[in-house]
């Protein structure tokens, strides 16, 4: 009995004597590796170096929502407003007629041939309906949040031009209670939007594909339900500095940011350079001449940029 008494007291002291050896964990170190002591709060010694306050930036952040191609919409930015005109030069050239036989009643009333509308010369000489545009901008004022339409009405696209941003849809409807086929030609003989059949006046979306790029892409508009005349574009771009100009041929581009830039003008050509008939003689179709394309330099520093003019002829 006296020997299992002694016994647990001497294992009892070797506890107790481990136990006071052992060091407290600080709070929040559950490895039990002691916590390195604080460092000094001041006077000799090696201190920490405070890191120098940034300076603000103040340029405009980008707004969160659609982009396209990486532009980048600016907050709150403003820019400079270039300005200027296409014109015509000279007597402008007689009306393109284009012969008009299918669904008379509602394409042609009662002449047999319909006005190409491509070349639209006012009555001082402006150029209505050509685009113009900078080359590579990257960031900007906000681009446009609503959906285009293109209509077909009296057997003609309305409006001939549309434009879009990549990868956004379009709605593309009928007006006329004929039928409709709407081919989307992309530089070539495959129509990249397929077929669009309006047998009845109806509204549909269309997304096309432009890829990425920072320079506009073409499609051409087409109706192969024998309404040979209509022709009209889809053009796709990556910033919102694209404009149609108006009936007098004026052009002004709002909100551009300083830069140096290449102003585009395009039109899509007017001359028919060749007639296609079928079989019987029937026309089926016009090659047109290749668009009209111009450019030129110019500088936005500081101030608006206006009275610039180009000439088609």
């Amino acid at each position: 009995m006296r020997r299992l008494f002694l016994l647990t007291l001497s294992l009892c002291l070797s506890f107790g004597l481990l136990a006071c050896g052992d060091t407290k964990p600080a709070a929040g170190n559950t490895s039990g590796t002691p916590a390195p002591p604080p460092p000094p709060a001041g006077g000799s010694g090696n201190q920490a170096t405070p890191e120098p306050t940034p300076t603000p930036d103040t340029t405009p952040s980008p707004v969160p929502g659609p982009s396209s191609d990486g532009y980048q919409e600016l907050e709150d930015f403003e820019g400079f407003t270039v300005s200027g005109r296409v014109t015509w030069k000279g007597d402008a050239p007689e009306p393109v007629m284009l012969e008009c036989l299918k669904n008379p009643e509602t394409c042609c009333s009662e002449v047999a041939a319909k006005p190409a509308e491509r070349l639209l010369v006012g009555p001082q000489g402006g150029v209505g309906n050509a685009l113009v545009y900078l080359e590579q901008v990257d960031a900007g004022k906000a681009l446009p949040k609503a959906r285009p339409t293109l209509d077909q009405v009296g057997c003609q696209y309305l409006p001939r031009i549309v434009i879009f941003e990549r990868g956004k849809k379009i709605s593309v409807k009928s007006s006329d209670e004929i039928l409709h086929n709407v081919h989307v030609y992309d530089g070539n003989d495959t129509p990249p939007g397929g077929n669009i059949s309006f047998a009845v006046p109806g509204k549909v979306d269309l997304k096309l594909d432009p890829g990425i790029g920072k320079t506009p892409r073409f499609y051409e508009l087409r109706c192969d339900a024998g309404h040979n005349w209509m022709t009209g574009w889809l053009i796709a771009v990556e910033h919102p500095y694209y404009v149609l100009t108006e009936a007098d041929g004026s052009f002004s581009l709002e909100g551009v940011p300083e830069g140096v830039y290449n102003l585009m003008v395009w039109h899509e050509g007017w001359e028919v350079v060749e007639t296609l008939r079928g079989p019987t003689g029937l026309v089926t179709g016009y090659v047109f001449s290749d668009p009209f394309e111009m450019r030129e330099e110019i500088i936005v520093e500081g101030e608006d940029q206006g009275g610039l003019e180009f000439s088609l002829n």
